[in-house]
């Protein structure tokens, strides 16, 4: 998985075995539209946040470069719905979201989902 500070690839692989599968996901999703995705954020935090990426349950993928964003309205709403539709929340949350200011993805899991950890593929 591509990621925009090294640290990101050790919290990665912590991260809760769901939200690497629905990373993966969304990644396969992003290759179909020839985009290389990249994790922007895990568990970092920052001020004024609702608390879902330090508690280890949400990450960010990058849609913005330098002349605006890398996906189309199209296919953002395409992988937000392929996403949201895969895998269902009963709690009126939905997995992923399109959104902010620069823009990009945010995928979270529900806190009961996060009880298996570690790396999804060990080499």
């Amino acid at each position: 998985m591509k990621v925009k500070h090294h640290h990101y690839t050790e919290q990665f692989n912590n991260a809760p075995i769901l939200l690497q599968i629905i990373a993966y996901d969304f990644r396969t999703r992003s290759l179909e539209f020839g985009i290389e995705p990249v994790i922007t954020r895990i568990t970092d935090t920052v001020e004024g946040e609702s608390g879902v990426h330090p508690q280890e349950r949400g990450l960010d993928f990058r849609d913005f470069h330098m002349n605006g964003c890398l996906y189309t309205e199209e296919q953002s709403q395409s992988i937000v719905h392929y996403i949201n539709g895969k895998y269902q929340r009963i709690d009126d949350y939905l997995v992923c979201i399109h959104h902010g200011d620069p823009k990009h993805f945010h995928l979270q899991i529900p806190l009961q989902t996060i009880a298996l950890r570690g790396p999804l593929w060990r080499e």
